[in-house]
């Protein structure tokens, strides 16, 4: 066969014959050489429609052609696409696609009509890991983990065989909740607007909106008491506050109950069963777990207590020592609280001898308020008006 071309004289007739009586020796015959005209063949190769998800190698790019091709002609070369990863709509190139045909490809006049590479978004589930912490605190680190969606492989990173190597942050942003810093559940969210992860518009992306992952659970109240040694097992509301966290402060009705009515350091109460916590506009009780003994710290401090003794007389009998008489013991009583008592005392005068407004000094009192005594601080006022009759 013959290259498309215009072949110049290339045409020749001789040995002329012919029918009905027509003899050539009639005939002066001149044989002149013609021209032929091979033209190309006309070939329109389709470049087929090709798709893919985001992340995944190309798909072989593949053609059609509306004719075959002549004899040992073939096809060389490749398609080839515009360049780009992510999820959009590519045009497919003719690029080096050509006809093989000894003729450098001009005995095909060749035509191309092209088509787009589709990449599609990548489906992948993301899952809002739940987390909590207590009202008043510092949120912890928000965490959403990817798996696996569909037919994908949930997110594209070359150790997976993927043609690109996104992370977690380049899909979910910078995440974060609903805003709120009471006790209930929240929302953790992903990344939006500026906060957006540069990749997430590559994925399909499956995500539980209202998962209420975040928690505020309530904080504990604490209670500190403290006052002065007066008998009683009451502790009422004076003596009492009431905090929060931040800074939070609480009003306070009722009275308490303490363990022991005896000087203490930093112990709890028996009960709270008759107190309440009361809002007061800096903060929200419904935040706090209900009152308890374990939020309570008291303490009892020592009462002071300043004992002087009763005018005391007597008729001198050689001794400067006094033995108190159940009255003078009551009189020194009467300056502790109600239950408690002066036991025993003694007296001692200045010295032996008769005479009037004599130094009475208090020694070796014995105290009885179940503790020893130690519920007082105790100061020791002389008496100046004692009486040793002759």
């Amino acid at each position: 066969s013959a290259n498309a071309d215009t072949y110049t004289g290339n045409i020749t007739v001789s040995d002329a014959v012919g029918g009905n009586g027509f003899k050539t020796s009639n005939y002066a015959i001149t044989y002149e050489a013609g021209d032929l005209t091979i033209d190309p063949l006309a070939i329109t190769i389709t470049a087929n429609a090709q798709a893919k998800v985001y992340g995944d190698v190309d798909p072989t790019l593949t053609y059609s052609a509306d004719t075959g091709l002549v004899a040992d002609d073939a096809f060389k070369g490749a398609l080839s696409r515009e360049v780009g990863e992510n999820v959009d709509s590519y045009a497919i190139l003719q690029n080096g696609l050509s006809i093989a045909d000894g003729n450098g490809g001009r005995n095909y006049r060749l035509s191309y009509q092209g088509n787009a590479l589709q990449i599609t978004q990548r489906p992948i589930t993301l899952t809002a890991t739940p987390v909590s912490k207590t009202y008043g605190d510092a949120d912890p680190t928000l965490v959403v983990t990817a798996g696996a969606s569909g037919e994908s492989t949930g997110l594209a990173t070359t150790a997976n065989g993927n043609v690109v190597n996104d992370s977690l942050a380049d899909v979910i942003g910078v995440v974060g909740r609903e805003n709120g810093q009471n006790v209930g559940r929240y929302n953790i969210v992903l990344g939006s607007g500026d906060d957006a992860g540069s990749k997430a518009s590559n994925y399909k992306i499956e995500f539980e909106q209202n998962n209420n992952a975040f928690e505020i659970t309530p904080a504990r109240l604490s209670l500190v008491g403290q006052r002065v040694y007066d008998g009683t097992l009451d502790l009422v509301a004076r003596d009492i506050t009431i905090a929060g966290v931040n800074g939070e402060a609480f009003g306070v009705s009722g009275s308490a109950r303490l363990a022991s009515k005896n000087v203490q350091t930093d112990q709890s109460l028996r009960s709270v069963a008759g107190l309440s916590a009361v809002e007061t506009g800096t903060g929200l009780l419904s935040n706090y777990e209900p009152l308890a003994v374990g939020d309570t710290t008291v303490t009892i401090t020592a009462r002071p207590v300043t004992l002087t003794p009763a005018s005391i007389t007597k008729t001198y009998d050689g001794y400067a020592l006094y033995l108190p008489t159940q009255e003078s013991l009551d009189v020194l009583s009467a300056q502790l609280v109600a239950g408690d008592q002066v036991s025993a005392a003694n007296l001692m005068f200045d010295n032996k001898n008769a005479g009037q407004n004599k130094t009475v000094t208090l020694t070796d009192v014995v105290i009885e308020d179940g503790n020893l005594g130690a519920n007082y601080t105790v100061t020791i006022a002389d008496a100046t008006d004692g009486v040793i009759n002759p």
